[in-house]
C-alpha cells in the first residue's frame, strides 16, 4: 500500500549518500544532488526563456521535479546504475522507486507522460550534475570510467532531445553545460 513520505523521511535526504560503488573524495547526499540538479535546470530554463520559450507551467514542473526526482531513495537508498539496469531488464523496475509516495508518483507521471520535456530536461541536468561531481570528486579508474559513460549518456540524451524538440536551440544548452560543467561535455 502506498503512503506519503512524512517530513522526517523527506528530511533524511540529507543523510542518504550517493555513489555507493564509486570511490569519491567527499560524500554527496541525495538532497545535495537534487539541489544541484535544480540549479542546473534553472540555468537551462533561463537559456530557453532567453531564446523566447515561454511556458510557466512546464517551468514550474521542471523546478518541482528536479527537487524531488530522487526522493524515493530516502527509503530504498541510492541504487547504483548497473543494479537499476539489471532490475529494469528483468521487469523489476517498479520496486526501484515507484510506489513510495503518491505525490512523487503523480509528479513522475506529469514529468514522463503529460510533459515529457520535464523529464528530459531534468535527466539532462541529472547527468550533467553527476559528471560535474565525479570530475571534481571521483577517485580512481572506476570513477573515470563512470564519468566517461555519463558523458556518453548525456550526449545521447541531448541528441534525442534535438530530434524530439526541434524547435529548441539545443546548441545554446550544450554551450551552457560545456562552459559550466567541470571537464565539459
Amino acid at each position: 500500500m502506498q503512503q506519503e513520505l512524512n517530513l522526517q523521511q523527506i528530511l533524511r535526504a540529507s543523510h542518504v549518500d550517493r555513489w555507493q560503488i564509486v570511490n569519491v573524495a567527499v560524500r554527496q547526499s541525495i538532497a545535495e544532488h537534487m539541489y544541484r540538479v535544480h540549479v542546473i535546470c534553472t540555468a537551462i530554463v533561463s537559456v530557453l526563456e532567453d531564446d523566447g520559450w515561454d511556458n510557466p507551467t512546464t517551468r514550474a514542473a521542471i523546478g518541482a521535479w528536479s527537487l524531488i526526482h530522487d526522493l524515493p531513495e530516502v527509503i530504498v537508498g541510492d541504487i547504483p546504475t548497473p543494479t537499476k539496469e539489471l532490475m529494469v531488464s528483468r521487469g523489476n523496475d517498479r520496486c526501484i522507486d515507484g510506489g513510495v509516495s503518491k505525490s512523487v508518483d503523480v509528479m513522475r507521471f506529469i514529468a514522463e507522460v503529460e510533459e515529457p520535456i520535464v523529464a528530459d530536461i531534468v535527466k539532462i541536468a541529472d547527468l550533467a550534475e553527476a559528471i560535474d561531481f565525479l570530475h571534481m570528486n571521483g577517485l580512481g579508474s572506476n570513477a573515470d570510467k563512470i564519468c566517461i559513460s555519463l558523458r556518453s549518456k548525456l550526449k545521447a540524451k541531448l541528441e534525442f532531445c534535438k530530434e524530439r524538440y526541434s524547435d529548441i536551440n539545443w546548441g545554446k544548452i550544450e554551450s551552457l553545460l560545456n562552459d559550466n560543467i567541470e571537464g565539459g561535455l
